[in-house]
């Protein structure tokens, strides 16, 4: 269960505990990424999952910007590489989103 959304500090953070973001094997001052580590909720992570694969397969019968992007992707890297780019872009919005979510309950904004 992730509880407080608030104790995470940004959305890699968040990523590394679903177990989106690529392990780093680092040596010498090169950082090396590997493989999505699948650590965290397995179950979480497949619902993410599923939902990067329903937005691929929605994506067929649409024209806005993020469709376009996900078929050209489908077509050039093939189907999973398409599934997982689109599971970097919900961490990308989690980085962006996450940090202004925190700054606003420390101030009272909306969302405390």
């Amino acid at each position: 269960m992730i509880g407080n959304g608030h104790d995470f500090g940004c959305g890699r953070q968040f990523a590394a505990w679903l177990g989106l973001v690529p392990g780093q094997y680092s040596s010498g001052g090169t950082a090396r990424l590997g493989r999505i580590t699948k650590a965290g909720d397995p179950y979480l992570r497949s619902l993410l999952v599923m939902g990067a694969r329903a937005v691929l397969a929605a994506a067929k019968n649409k024209t806005d910007t993020l469709s376009r992007w996900a078929m050209a992707l489908q077509q050039r890297r093939g189907y999973w590489k398409a599934v997982a780019a689109i599971l970097f872009l919900y961490r990308e919005v989690l980085e962006q989103s996450l940090p202004v979510s925190l700054q606003q309950a420390r101030t009272g904004g909306p969302d405390a």
